[in-house]
């Protein structure tokens, strides 16, 4: 059985073929896997990461930061979401 990072490996690949049919889907797919890229460096959860950038664009704020974000600043931060 495969594990879940590799799942969503796939699962991610398969997205990105599909929009690379056309030129702003191929643009788009890049931007994706940059910013699952970047996340995951940080060690930070994708999906959580994705919906807040999916929220602020719906209600016309600012995307949240890619920029590494201070342990203390996260645990203030994760304590206020929840």
């Amino acid at each position: 059985m495969k594990s879940s990072f590799t799942s969503s490996c796939d699962i991610v690949k398969d997205i990105a073929f599909l929009l690379s049919q056309s030129r702003a889907g191929s643009e788009f797919a890049e931007r994706l896997l940059t910013v699952v890229a970047i996340l995951r460096q940080q060690q930070r959860h994708v999906l959580t990461y994705v919906t807040a950038a999916c929220q602020a664009a719906l209600h016309n704020q600012a995307p949240p930061s890619l920029l590494p974000v201070a342990e203390s600043a996260l645990s203030v931060n994760l304590r206020k979401a929840a």
